[in-house]
């Protein structure tokens, strides 16, 4: 069988998120109405599988009738090569796996920031996201008044920090760092979609660190220790 020459555009796994969000429905609703199991659209939403063209329609059908009909293809952009100095560093914290207590929240965000600060100083365009729980008001609350941007809510925050990475590493990858705090492996998809990109990515890891799968991922130089 002939190999089939890859075309423009790619497949986006966060055009289902995005979907489904619009459509006001969990990940076990979408899936009932699919006729799949929910592991099934949780993988083709983090890009660990691409559905086939037949499960594609289906989607397309069910967003189409409540006028949202999705975007599941984008341009290539090409893969620059990595290189040192880059302008952009995008840090995401999963506050549920990598947790601090709002007493020790200041001084964690002033410890990772001294450690970004002396890795990363040439990068001149930073952003900082968290995303927590409700039950994580008090810390996320002075996270925010360090300059943390925060997500909060009581479902998806996995999916949610899984497509805003990739969305905002995906406009400049050959100049973005991206930093993911967190200990969830479940990430581990992630890291390496977005290095295949030309991304720079890294763990900081809290304390005990990240998951074997994770660490795996990027590698002992992906790693960062912050106590």
């Amino acid at each position: 069988m002939v190999p089939i020459k890859g075309g423009r555009y790619e497949y986006r796994p966060d055009s289902i998120v995005a979907l489904r969000k619009q459509l006001g429905q969990t990940q076990a609703q979408m899936a009932k109405q699919l006729g799949i199991p929910a592991n099934t659209l949780s993988r083709w939403e983090t890009g660990s599988t691409t559905p086939d063209a037949t499960s594609l329609a289906a989607l397309y059908s069910l967003g189409a009738a409540q006028g949202v009909p999705p975007q599941f293809f984008q341009r290539k952009r090409p893969s620059p090569k990595p290189r040192k100095g880059r302008s952009r560093l995008v840090v995401m914290w999963d506050l549920q796996n990598a947790a601090v207590s709002a007493l020790e929240a200041a001084k964690t965000d002033a410890n990772i920031r001294s450690e970004l600060d002396r890795r990363f100083s040439g990068s001149s365009h930073r952003l900082f996201k968290v995303f927590s729980t409700p039950s994580q008001e008090r810390a996320t609350d002075v996270l925010a008044e360090r300059g943390w941007r925060v997500w909060e809510d009581s479902s998806d925050m996995d999916d949610e920090l899984i497509a805003q990475a990739r969305s905002d590493c995906g406009h400049e990858p050959g100049e973005t760092t991206f930093v993911l705090i967190a200990n969830d492996g479940d990430y581990r998809d992630l890291t390496r979609d977005l290095k295949k990109q030309g991304v720079a990515v890294r763990v900081l890891a809290l304390g005990h660190g990240p998951s074997k799968r994770l660490a795996g991922a990027v590698g002992k130089e992906g790693l960062i220790q912050v106590n």
